[in-house]
Formats: C-alpha cells, sequence, structure tokens
C-alpha cells in the first residue's frame, strides 16, 4: 500500500498480529506426530518448519510376545513412557489375534498427555501417572506405591529407551517384563533441507526427545550444530532432552515446565517475552 491508501490499512488488515508471528520453528518430530505441536504454533502466530529428525517402524520382539502370553494372564501393571509406545504395543497385540480384554488383569502406568491421548484412543485411561512427566518420576512413583510381590511389570519401550524403568522394578525385587515394539531410524535429509538450516538458521529449534537431539547432530553435522545453536534458540521439553543436548555441546536456551508439546510451546511465548 502506497500514499493515501495506508489510511485504510487497519481495514485491510487479514491477519491479526500474535505472540509469536513470523518466528520461524523447527520442529524435529516424527513424521506422523509433528501435527499437533505445528497447529499450536501456528495459534500463536509462529511459521512451524516440520524437519523430523527420527522416524519409528516397528520392531517384533519375539521372545517378549512368547513371555508376555504366558505371564499377561496374571496381575499386574503394564507401563508405558511414550504415545509411540501406545500405537506400536496395541497394533501387535491386534496382529497376534488378541484383543484389549487381554489387558483384564493388568492396570496401566503412564507418562504424559501425549501417552493419555493414545491411550484413549483405545477407551484406556491411566491408572497411575506421575505429576511431573519424566521417567525417572513414574520410576519413584512405582516405587512407592504398594504391589503385590507376585505382580508382574510390562515394560513397553522402543529401542533406544534407557532402562531407568527396569531397574527401579528390579530393585523392589518385582519382576519386569520389557517389551520392545519400535526402533527408531534416522531419516535422509534432502541436501537442499540441510543447506537452508546452515544458511538460515530457524528462531527457534524444537526438540521433544533425547533422540531428536541425536538425530539431528547426526544430520546436519556436529560443527554445524554448535554454530546454528548460537543463532536459533534451542527449546527442550524436558530436563532428559536437555541432557542431551549438553552430550553434543549444546545448550538449552528454554526448558519447557510441563514436558508435553503444550509445554513447549509455553516455554517459546516465555523466552520471546524477555
Amino acid at each position: 500500500m502506497i500514499g493515501d491508501a495506508t489510511r485504510w490499512s487497519e481495514k485491510f488488515k487479514w491477519m491479526p498480529i500474535l505472540p509469536l508471528s513470523g518466528k520461524r520453528v523447527v520442529v524435529t518430530r516424527p513424521v506422523g506426530t509433528s501435527s499437533k505441536l505445528c497447529k499450536l504454533l501456528r495459534d500463536e502466530g509462529a511459521v512451524p518448519i516440520p524437519l523430523p529428525t527420527i522416524e519409528f517402524e516397528t520392531y517384533y520382539d519375539e521372545e517378549g510376545w512368547d513371555r508376555f502370553k504366558i505371564l499377561s494372564m496374571n496381575s499386574g501393571w503394564l507401563v508405558f513412557t511414550s504415545g509411540t509406545g501406545v500405537d506400536y504395543f496395541f497394533t501387535q497385540l491386534f496382529e497376534i489375534g488378541y484383543d484389549v480384554r487381554r489387558i483384564g488383569n493388568l492396570k496401566i502406568a503412564a507418562i504424559g498427555h501425549g501417552t493419555e491421548e493414545r491411550l484413549a484412543n483405545y477407551h484406556l485411561k491411566a491408572d497411575l501417572k506421575p505429576q511431573i512427566s519424566t521417567i525417572q518420576n513414574l520410576a519413584r512413583e512405582i516405587s512407592r506405591i504398594s504391589v503385590d510381590q507376585t505382580d508382574l511389570f510390562i515394560r513397553v519401550r522402543g529401542d533406544l529407551s534407557d532402562d531407568t524403568i527396569e531397574k527401579e522394578i528390579g530393585n523392589l525385587k518385582l519382576e519386569c517384563l520389557p517389551i520392545t515394539v519400535y526402533k527408531t531410524i534416522i531419516p535422509t535429509w534432502e541436501e537442499r533441507w540441510v543447506k537452508n538450516v546452515k544458511e538460515n538458521p530457524p528462531d527457534y529449534l524444537t526438540f521433544t526427545s533425547g533422540s531428536t537431539v541425536d538425530g539431528f547432530v547426526k544430520i546436519i553435522g556436529s560443527e554445524a550444530a554448535i554454530e546454528i545453536s548460537k543463532k536459533s534458540s534451542l527449546v527442550s521439553i524436558g530436563p532428559v532432552t536437555t541432557e542431551s543436548l549438553h552430550c553434543h555441546g549444546l545448550k538449552a536456551d528454554v526448558e519447557a515446565h510441563e514436558h508435553d508439546v503444550q509445554g513447549v510451546v509455553r516455554a517459546i511465548l516465555e523466552l520471546n517475552s524477555r
């Protein structure tokens, strides 16, 4: 608009100015799990850039499922630490020929709103969920509850998950059956994506797991990641992810108080307002 036409600028303004208007935010979550975070960012005016640094694919743990078939008829707990684990677990459970009645004797422990939402897709609710959504806090909650010494704990996990839950349950002299239902792989970015991130660093880089950090560094290169971090603000979903950043010589500019995607957006808004 030029000259006298600018008098009508308010009437022609079609997009409101929002807290993150024009801010470019890279979302490193895998394909299929990034849409919610992207929507939340758009609602605040940001321009989300989905560039997944990890992908998931199914992994069939034959030994784990053989033991599950025998032991799952006992009372116990089914432990989920990610929404991805929920989906892959039930997909495989149904493929084997069972339905949800097979876990009828088991209570459910879960971490995070995302995991609860995935459980809700199967009309299930968690019996135990820590207020702070970390594996360490879930392990502490499990250690505090009164359980029968014959209870079985079935820990649903990915191939890169740590064994904090298994160790904590073992310390209680209880049996823990880990079932690995998916594995994590590093995708290949098109060269133009790599070049664009290096030459035009975004305003914010979001990381929602330690593996998204590892994938980013592997794809972009350690030196390039450090250079980008000097121009972009790094946003971590929680302490485990922050520690992964430290391991690569990177520093989180802000860490979410609530360890979920809503918390990530709130952390960006908090950092942006400083």
